[in-house]
């Protein structure tokens, strides 16, 4: 089974604590800054500007968190949501704001 169209609980602090322990190289291409004008920037600054980048953007803020929007379930947690949010939430760390299911619905005609 699948789940698919995940939206993660991530709060801007979160986004921030990560731009923050990453090289200003990183940080500047993960917001599609020049390197020198992240350099240039305060904290306050960053984070201002992080904020209009990902807030919002549920898909960008995962890709940015190292969060999957689809993924695999263990066919021995069957299809009952409160064991796949305790899935996702030991798999990955952060709890979710919902998710679809995708079943395999093969006829055996």
């Amino acid at each position: 089974m699948k789940v698919t169209n995940i939206k993660w609980d991530i709060d801007m602090d979160q986004i921030y604590d990560k731009l923050d322990n990453m090289t200003a190289e990183n940080a500047a291409e993960a917001l599609s800054l020049p390197k020198d004008a992240y350099a240039n920037m305060t904290t306050s600054e960053r984070h201002d500007y992080a904020y209009e980048v990902f807030h919002g953007h549920d898909d960008m803020t995962a890709e940015f968190m190292g969060l999957p929007t689809e993924t695999d379930i263990p066919d021995d947690i069957g299809d009952d949501e409160d064991a796949i949010s305790d899935y996702l939430s030991d798999e990955y760390e952060f709890c979710h704001k919902g998710f679809s299911l995708e079943t395999d619905n093969k006829n055996n005609e």
